[in-house]
């Protein structure tokens, strides 16, 4: 087993919770090696508990909030 970063492990996380239209077209916008990362991670998910991926999906939706519509 590997060592996962805590920013991947969320990003697997969000992935996971899409449906696969959206997982791909939020990997189009990683680099080969994060895309790579996070589908390994994607496949050493155990289960994830609803209390973590609420907090992932709200750091994303910060996230989200505070980069500008036209970067």
């Amino acid at each position: 087993m590997t060592t996962t970063s805590p920013d991947i492990r969320k990003a697997a996380i969000l992935v996971r919770s899409l449906d696969g239209a959206t997982a791909a077209r939020l990997l189009a916008e990683l680099s080969q090696e994060e895309v790579a990362a996070v589908r390994n991670a994607t496949s050493e998910l155990d289960s994830v508990d609803g209390e973590e991926r609420t907090q992932v999906w709200s750091e994303f939706a910060q996230a989200g909030q505070s980069t500008p519509k036209n970067a």
